[in-house]
């Protein structure tokens, strides 16, 4: 999995961010003279001239975040790369909700919007 494929898209990474996701990680958007880049969290890039955005959330970064949603009695699975199912039963009559993305971060990060939205996540 490539670099830019294991974090959130910047448009992701600023909705997260509106949406109360904790701005904790170890990889930032970071803006200077009009151009957004990735900045690991102490490279000496993160704290040179520009602004930083947003946390840019990894996979296993939201992996860890879901796990307030998996404690419930739902679940979700990665069908494959790029789609999030949620279930809540595994017969055909159960509640479903399907999100696809281009990288399987940004499905996460859809999948936290959701569930944000939806008061299904505890404690956050």
């Amino acid at each position: 999995m490539k670099l830019e494929e294991q974090n959130t898209s910047l448009e992701l990474s600023k909705e997260l961010k509106e949406a109360g996701y904790k701005q904790e990680g170890i990889w930032w958007w970071k803006s200077d003279e009009g151009e957004s880049y990735l900045v690991y969290f102490n490279s000496r890039y993160r704290f040179s001239k520009g602004k930083i955005l947003a946390v840019a959330p990894t996979v296993a970064e939201l992996g860890e975040a879901l796990r307030n949603f998996e404690k419930s009695d739902w679940r979700h699975k990665i069908i494959y790369e790029g789609t999030m199912t949620i279930y809540k039963n595994y017969d055909t009559r159960g509640i479903r909700k399907e999100i696809e993305a281009d990288t399987e971060a940004n499905a996460r990060a859809k999948m936290w919007l959701y569930l944000k939205r939806k008061g299904l996540l505890k404690n956050q």
